[in-house]
């Protein structure tokens, strides 16, 4: 029972060791280390089905910008995100892994996002965090195209 408990503490301890970025090596890693890396700056091409999940909004969006109007939690989460001014985010990859057919890969990355928004009197509030985005893509075309890309804030 002792060694099954040093064992489990051993390998969880051994997940929890800082990331250390990987080098891009083929032509397709380094394809998708570069979407992921000018993600800051422009937002990727996607699939039609795309699923973005973010700390900004209570539940997934599964499809291209298909917030629906109806959805009270949704527009006033967007409503949220729009009121931001100053907003800068910087993303740093850290992994990205192309499926031995070379049509789907997965990249994870560290990003750094800081922005002012209005607080309950009206005045600008600076938020400033540190997160972790993991994205999966699709290779359709000859071009890679973002899937999925799960966010979240690491505090």
């Amino acid at each position: 029972m002792v060694r099954s408990l040093l064992i489990v503490t051993l390998v969880m301890g051994a997940t929890c060791v800082p990331l250390r970025g990987q080098q891009a090596n083929t032509v397709d890693e380094k394809a998708v280390w570069a979407l992921i890396e000018s993600s800051s700056q422009t937002r990727p091409k996607s699939t039609e089905d795309v699923i973005f999940v973010s700390g900004a909004y209570p539940r997934p969006i599964i499809g291209q910008g298909k917030i629906d109007p109806s959805d009270r939690a949704m527009t006033e989460a967007d409503a949220d995100v729009a009121k931001r001014t100053h907003k800068v985010r910087k993303t740093r990859p850290q992994k990205v892994v192309v499926s031995s057919a070379g049509d789907m890969a997965y990249g994870f990355s560290l990003f750094d996002m800081e922005f002012d928004r209005p607080d309950s009197s009206g005045k600008n509030e600076h938020v400033k965090f540190e997160g972790s985005q993991l994205t999966v893509w699709r290779k359709i075309g000859g071009q890679w195209l973002l899937a999925a890309s799960f966010n979240r804030p690491n505090e």
